[in-house]
């Protein structure tokens, strides 16, 4: 009788999670804006699939050179 072990499958940690990012800026041309601002959605969605891409969360985090791509909603 043979007994299959099931591989463990890879775990991806907090800082190797591959994460949307794009250039600050090219979402951000301002570099002193902080702060919540009107858009223009379907503008902003065209700017970022234009120009996103993927890379560690660790790098993203630490690199103020990039922006995470986290959506917020607001409703009022």
């Amino acid at each position: 009788m043979s007994v299959q072990v099931q591989p463990k499958k890879a775990h991806i940690t907090h800082s190797d999670e591959q994460i949307l990012v794009v250039k600050r800026e090219v979402i951000v041309p301002d570099p002193g804006w902080h702060g919540i601002i009107p858009i223009d959605v379907a503008a902003t969605i065209n700017l970022i699939t234009t120009h996103q891409h993927y890379m560690p969360r660790s790098h993203a985090e630490t690199d103020p050179t990039y922006k995470q791509i986290i959506p917020y909603l607001v409703f009022t």
